[in-house]
């Protein structure tokens, strides 16, 4: 895979656009959605983990099967 640099920054100008900050459920669900997909693409497997309804989803990824 080639690094492409006007890709990576437009996924960047794209992430730091979405508002996140700690109560930002919305948004924090909308970075942990881009990157799920991201990883996914990349050939990781991806868990989505929901610790409780006040927080966004934390993503599990690892490069190995289990």
């Amino acid at each position: 895979m080639k690094f492409n640099l006007e890709k990576y920054l437009k996924d960047l100008e794209l992430l730091v656009n979405i508002d996140s900050g700690s109560y930002n459920i919305d948004g924090i669900n909308k970075v942990a959605n881009f990157l799920k997909n991201r990883y996914e693409e990349l050939g990781f497997k991806v868990i989505e983990h929901k610790f409780s309804q006040s927080a966004g989803k934390c993503l599990e990824i690892s490069n190995k099967d289990k």
